[in-house]
């Protein structure tokens, strides 16, 4: 009998300290993992640019319409042999007439003797058709004032073509709410006052 008390003591002591569990403590329920948007469109393309020390620049554009229709993410940043744009805190975008300034940061990365002078940041993709209709279209960054060639502005044109197709893409619909029944409806049961009737 006693080995018996003991057990129940034991299993309810084991009981009360696996329902406790203190604040702030993380649940052993699985959470589903943070899902990130790989970008659907993107254009990588490399220009001719003297300054550079291998005679090119490049710029990367990226999206995810499905996510983000307004804007698009931008890289700019050409091989030097020491950064000039580290202090840059955004980038000036020009088509006929100053397009706008937006907010950009450093990205760039050194190496021996060497450095990828880039900066990055968000366009809004209304800024992005601008630049790309314009006759003329470039940049300035930190006083550097940057060419976008014809070819570089076609690549993009492409780029805004794809990015439209998929924002413009139908989602689908939310589902249709179920339909309430009606009190006289043939399957609802009988009301509890009524006496069953014989088969």
């Amino acid at each position: 009998m006693m080995r018996l008390v003991r057990t129940l003591i034991a299993m309810t002591a084991l009981f009360c300290l696996s329902a406790h569990r203190p604040v702030g403590a993380r649940s052993s329920a699985i959470e589903d993992e943070r899902f990130e948007l790989f970008p659907s469109v993107e254009a990588r393309l490399n220009f001719d640019y003297a300054p550079s020390t291998l005679g090119w620049a490049g710029l990367d554009v990226t999206g995810t319409p499905e996510r983000d229709d307004l804007r698009v993410d931008v890289l700019i940043g050409l091989p030097r042999d020491r950064a000039e744009w580290v202090e840059c805190k955004g980038i000036t975008f020009y088509d006929e007439d100053k397009l706008g300034h937006f907010v950009f940061r450093w990205a760039g990365v050194s190496r021996e003797g060497s450095v990828y002078d880039a900066l990055t940041g968000r366009l809004s993709v209304e800024a992005l058709r601008r630049l790309v209709a314009a006759p003329d279209a470039s940049f300035d960054a930190c006083g550097e004032r940057v060419e976008l060639p014809p070819e570089t502005r076609q690549e993009l044109r492409t780029f805004l073509r794809d990015f439209d197709a998929i924002a413009t893409e139908p989602s689908p619909s939310a589902p249709t709410p179920r339909r309430e029944l009606s009190d006289d409806h043939e399957f609802m049961p009988p009301a509890f006052s009524e006496a069953p009737t014989p088969a």
